[in-house]
């Protein structure tokens, strides 16, 4: 999976992914399964957009089409306060 920003628009804080084969000219990450998920090693790139991932991170992923070029979108998360105020 290749993952990028939006360089265009620098208001725009989600992350973009593209399913890539193995001999794409593009450099991508490898998605792995386990169990019901799927998980992407992305620390490089999260270094790379100085991504604070200090605490656990999650987000909504959907899906999209740009100019016919199918895109994962993926919004990070806020975490949501639990009952006793813990996070």
């Amino acid at each position: 999976m290749a993952l990028a920003v939006n360089d265009e628009d620098f208001t725009d804080e989600n992350i973009y992914g593209q399913l890539i084969g193995e001999t794409s000219s593009l450099k991508g990450y490898k998605i792995m399964k386990g169990g019901e998920y799927h998980s992407v090693n992305a620390k490089g790139f999260f270094d790379t957009i100085q991504l604070d991932y200090s605490k656990p991170i999650s987000f909504v992923v959907t899906e999209l089409e740009v100019n016919g070029t199918k895109l994962i979108k993926f919004t990070k998360r806020e975490p949501k306060n639990k009952p006793n105020g813990k996070k």
